[in-house]
């Protein structure tokens, strides 16, 4: 297989629906300097007869199917991937996710940008997608946003949760071949790759929605099923134990990261309860609240700045002041977070006092 930009690195098993979609949007990029890798761990023929249903001469050209000599776990399906291409920038798709026409196009466009030499990688937004599986039918039901961090990509945030879906995420072969690539790991390889990643190189960010992740409700059995949530919570305990246990430091910055991201995720809990009162209260008082957009440019540079910090404390194994300061802008954001929960609650409770008021009139 000849060298080519991007090497899309694409694992599957005996799923030919999800196949067949996942291969139909890599055809439908604009960008079309792309080699392709199956890395296939079960049979050939509904590989090949997917390939051939989806992609036209000259991309099934670009297309090699991989067969992996021994077992391996789901990630170390993507190292054989990695190791059997050739390429600037690697991404990977898993069969059952989606890409919008121009994810490749315009995350090559802002790696191949010199103003943008410094980032390792390029994540661009991303909604899930929840579907359902039956009769050998796929329908979507709904779909939601979750592009909120691409504004502030850190370190820490990483240390806290896996941030993005895998096939959001466009790098330099350099890198993930610097940092050993991926681990044999069943579930969150992509967290732990994305970690090592960040300890690294910087991540740059790009505002489009361009890459749908595909999630299943819990009555789709078999090959339909995600990864099972159980096994993640499983796994994640592990690899937190296996970074904390390289020195005492690391622990305790993990341990201090994990509890701001639980403090985050219950605000924002909260806020997703008060959102719907919130919109009722304001149209029915008339009231109309303008939002001053972030200075992006300057959070990019700050979020850069944080990471520089904890990678020294980390590298050297102290609590010094990347630590100091990554605490400390966490804090800050969940100070921000509270803020906004005050913010949206005031019409709410204006909207309450009239409505008693009113009803001890009466």
């Amino acid at each position: 297989m000849s060298a080519a930009k991007v090497a899309i690195l694409m694992r599957t098993k005996d799923r030919p629906v999800f196949l067949r979609r996942a291969l139909r949007s890599v055809a439908a990029q604009t960008f079309e300097d792309w080699t392709l890798a199956i890395i296939n761990d079960g049979d050939r023929a509904p590989v090949e007869d997917a390939a051939a249903e989806t992609l036209n001469d000259p991309q099934r050209q670009r297309l090699k199917i991989v067969e992996p000599v021994k077992p391996l776990a789901r990630d170390g399906l993507l190292q054989v991937g990695l190791a059997d291409t050739e390429s600037q920038f690697v991404v990977a798709l898993d069969d059952d996710d989606t890409w919008e026409p121009r994810f490749l196009q315009d995350t090559v466009a802002f790696l191949d940008d010199p103003d943008n030499a410094a980032f390792g990688g390029v994540v661009a937004g991303s909604r899930l997608v929840f579907e359902r599986f039956a009769g050998g039918a796929l329908r979507e039901m709904r779909q939601v946003d979750i592009s909120g961090w691409r504004r502030d990509l850190r370190l820490w945030q990483m240390m806290e949760r896996n941030l993005y879906p895998i096939h959001a995420f466009l790098y330099r072969r350099e890198i993930g071949e610097r940092i050993g690539g991926y681990r044999d790991l069943d579930v969150l390889g992509d967290w732990d790759f994305n970690f090592r990643f960040l300890l690294e190189a910087d991540l740059g960010a790009i505002d489009p929605v361009l890459a749908n992740y595909h999630q299943r409700s819990e009555a789709d059995a078999g090959a339909a099923q995600n990864t099972d949530l159980q096994a993640h919570r499983g796994q994640q305990e592990v690899l937190l134990a296996e970074w904390g246990g390289k020195s005492e430091q690391l622990r305790l910055i993990l341990e201090a990261a994990a509890s701001t991201a639980l403090l985050g995720e219950e605000l924002a809990e909260l806020e997703q309860l008060i959102i719907p009162p919130s919109r009722l209260a304001r149209r029915l008082a008339f009231l109309r609240r303008s939002r001053r957009r972030p200075d992006e440019a300057q959070e990019r540079a700050t979020a850069r700045s944080l990471n520089a910090s904890l990678r020294e404390d980390i590298k050297a194994g102290v609590l010094g002041t990347g630590y100091r300061a990554n605490l400390r802008a966490a804090f800050d954001d969940l100070t921000h977070q509270a803020h906004s929960l005050r913010e949206q609650m005031a019409p709410v409770h204006r909207l309450a006092r009239k409505f008693f008021r009113l009803a001890g009139k009466g």
